[in-house]
């Protein structure tokens, strides 16, 4: 039985009333849940659809196997059953349920065929209860490792809609799962020796004799993300408007960690006018593989970070034990005062991830600042006898509908060359006008071949 009564729900967003507990030893989570969905769009609908993403690692057939496998892991390939994810559904139920089926075409996604239409304006409250057997954390970062837990994209959720289409979007490991923000009200149940942290406030924690029970709520949420963990890694920050928990700053004094989380969020605050009052939630494996910002991208008036940072590290002797990572155009290695290639040999490994959305002119064109020539130089200076061996280039991008015109010249080119390490991107979201579906259908229908091979962006070319 759910715990919160479904009153409580707020009338005019998504909501989602949730029982979850979790069983360690066969690493799944049994949920129950009542979830409440307003018909927002232009048109009666006759379907609704969910998004099941916990279901994405099910087998090798999945558009998150074939993406994990463009990406040149065998990880994920040769799995065993143990390490796999899945979703097994117990029963879907709602006044207004005809039928449902998961689609065909994808194990992620699941259609769900009314009676009769829900107008515009009107909802529909939906009962679900489910089980979902967490993958390996090795694959995506979520899941179970040796003792702990880390929970992303684990719940059966709303697909978003706008005005008439379904996005029916699929894992493809891009964290890039575009829901409408809604209301969360949760119960988690757990083994008493685990800690949970979360983006949702924490109520009440209810410690039994060999279960804890956690209570937490959230508004304006578009993913749940819970770690639980055998140790209390995580530090708690309150802003006059934020709360914030983060294994980011483990190693550095209270003072200096809350000194360094306030100059990052307020700069936020005023620079983008925010002044919305969520709890994030800020791991250091998420923020590990997308830097909110480099050590050299932080203007010195906010940078968390003391300008002689780097060369204090060395002087303490524990460099050649510390990986770093620099998020940059890449233009600039070794020049005034941004010598950052002189702190190379000093380090144990240097990570240098390049914002690169075009190559020769068009890089150019698409990114303001960027000097083609002065990339490839330093690309290739990586790569030499002297650094090679101590730093490597990974390059990041967002594909836009400017950048998506000639982007294959991108991926063609990464592929291509023995200096870039890996390389990764994100379908741009906001604003609206960037999306790569809005060019014209003739336009699209060119691009899509020329994607073959990269699933994620033919289908954000297939859309309308």
């Amino acid at each position: 039985m759910l715990i919160f009564p479904i009153n409580t729900f707020c009338q005019n967003i998504n909501s989602y009333n949730i029982e979850a507990k979790l069983n360690s030893e066969d690493k799944t989570l049994t949920v129950s849940q009542i979830m409440k969905f307003k018909n927002t769009s232009n048109i009666s609908l006759n379907k609704i659809v969910l998004e099941d993403w916990a279901n994405s690692y099910v087998d090798n057939r999945t558009s998150l196997a074939k993406r994990i496998s463009d990406e040149y892991s065998r990880s994920f390939t040769f799995a065993t059953k143990k390490q796999r994810g899945s979703t097994q559904i117990k029963s879907i139920t709602s006044n207004n349920i005809e039928s449902w089926r998961k689609s065909e075409k994808t194990s992620d996604i699941i259609n769900i065929y009314l009676k009769k239409e829900l107008k515009k304006g009107e909802s529909i409250e939906i009962e679900i209860n489910y089980q979902v057997k967490l993958p390996d954390s090795k694959f995506t970062g979520y899941g179970f490792d040796n003792s702990n837990f880390y929970l992303k994209n684990w719940l059966i959720v709303f697909s978003n809609i706008s005005e008439s289409e379904w996005y029916s979007q699929s894992n493809l490991n891009l964290n890039d799962q575009s829901l409408k923000k809604s209301r969360y009200e949760m119960k988690v149940s757990f083994d008493k020796n685990y800690y949970l942290f979360s983006n949702l406030k924490i109520n009440k924690t209810e410690v039994l004799t060999d279960t804890k029970n956690v209570y937490l709520s959230g508004s304006d949420i578009n993913d749940v993300k819970i770690d639980l963990l055998i140790d209390e890694n995580y530090r708690n920050f309150q802003n006059i408007n934020n709360e914030i928990e983060t294994d980011i700053f483990k190693i550095s004094s209270l003072k200096e960690a809350e000194k360094k989380i306030t100059r990052v969020n307020n700069f936020v605050k005023d620079y983008f006018n925010d002044n919305s009052d969520l709890k994030l939630l800020v791991p250091k494996k998420d923020y590990d593989s997308n830097p909110f910002y480099g050590l050299n991208q932080l203007p010195s008036f906010i940078s968390p970070f003391s300008d002689e940072f780097l060369e204090e590290i060395v002087k303490t002797g524990h460099a050649p034990h510390i990986t770093i990572k620099f998020q940059t155009n890449l233009t600039k290695l070794g020049e005034g005062n941004h010598r950052f290639i002189d702190f190379v040999p000093k380090f144990k490994q240097t990570s240098f991830t390049a914002s690169i959305d075009g190559i020769n002119q068009y890089a150019e064109y698409l990114r303001r600042r960027s000097k083609w020539p002065e990339i490839e130089a330093n690309i290739d200076l990586l790569n030499s006898d002297k650094y090679k061996d101590k730093a490597h280039v990974d390059v990041n991008s967002v594909i836009t509908c400017f950048s998506v015109l000639r982007f294959y010249d991108v991926i063609e080119y990464c592929k291509n060359n023995p200096g870039i390490r890996s390389a990764g991107w994100l379908m741009i979201e906001r604003p609206n006008s960037l999306r790569v579906n809005n060019l014209p259908k003739k336009l699209k229908d060119e691009l899509i071949p020329k994607y073959k091979g990269w699933p994620d962006i033919q289908a954000a070319l297939e859309m309308p």
